[in-house]
């Protein structure tokens, strides 16, 4: 087994087990933080990336970088994930890291029980304190990728995704298109004369990049309680570990719950900003600042 895949394959048993969950207080095993989950993943395959140097986010890239990783990001559509390899390293250098695992998912430590990222129970007490989601952009300052001799990983079909249980059309393209009314681009791009009939295990092509403006920035989409899906991940992210703001007992789950509609509130009162709940371009301007 390559050390990509052992890096992967152990990711994602701490993240089936429930007797590792996160904690940044004790995160080195069994419970882990969303650095020391990355860093321990490839540190388990045999790579020196703790010695190297790799504590924190703040300093896994040169580490990754002198134990055989090379930086990809010039290579990638980070709005679509377009490009991406199974066991590719995202990384937000000050907030957040995670495992790309292919099929456009990737898995991750994303918060205890509480929402936060101290003061939790030992153990996964959500079913998912680790766990894997559909891959979104946090954003990512980088992609890191594993080249040395023993790298032994296929690429990952670039512009594809593979439908999984309770998706819908909508709901993809506002995770990987940023925008839900790029369902009908999607569908007309697979030739889906039902959109709303698709199944688990389709593979779906996707079109070339995100929603963007002239500048190459993403716009990112409007979202409320109610909405679920990559764009709301990346939001309870943001407000967990970026603004110290909790967002409920389920913590990072992907689902605009009132709990989460309550720190989008709170975090807006903090920014002065229009106390709304509803994530607005003013909203993402001032969380991404």
């Amino acid at each position: 087994m390559s050390v990509v895949e052992k890096a992967v394959a152990w990711a994602l048993s701490v993240a089936d087990s429930p007797a590792n969950g996160y904690d940044q207080t004790n995160r080195w095993g069994p419970d882990y933080d969303c650095s020391s989950f990355v860093i321990s993943a490839f540190s388990q395959a045999g790579l020196p990336v703790r010695e190297k140097g790799a504590t924190y986010t703040g300093n896994m890239r040169p580490a990754f970088l002198a134990a055989g990783f090379r930086d990809v990001t010039g290579s990638v559509q980070k709005a679509t994930g377009t490009g991406l390899q199974r066991g590719d390293v995202l990384l937000n250098i000050a907030y957040h890291t995670a495992l790309h695992i292919g099929s456009g998912r990737l898995v991750q430590a994303a918060g205890n029980e509480k929402g936060g990222i101290t003061g939790g129970k030992p153990g996964d007490q959500t079913g998912g304190e680790i766990g894997t989601a559909a891959y979104y952009d946090y954003p990512w300052d980088c992609i890191l990728r594993y080249t040395g001799d023993d790298a032994g990983t296929e690429p990952d079909p670039g512009g594809t995704y593979t439908v999984q249980a309770g998706d819908t059309l909508s709901g993809i393209a506002l995770r990987l298109l940023g925008d839900a009314q790029r369902y009908k681009e999607l569908a007309a791009l697979n030739k889906l004369a039902d959109p709303s009939k698709i199944y688990p295990g389709q593979v779906l092509t996707l079109p070339g990049g995100g929603t963007e403006t002239g500048k190459g920035e993403i716009t990112l989409p409007v979202i409320r309680e109610g909405d679920a899906g990559g764009a709301v991940l990346s939001l309870q992210l943001l407000l967990i570990h970026k603004w110290a703001i909790s967002c409920g007992a389920a913590g990072a789950d992907g689902e605009f719950g009132p709990d989460t509609a309550a720190a989008v509130r709170s975090f807006q009162t903090v920014r002065k900003l229009g106390v709304t709940g509803v994530v607005d371009a003013g909203t993402w301007q001032g969380l991404l600042g």
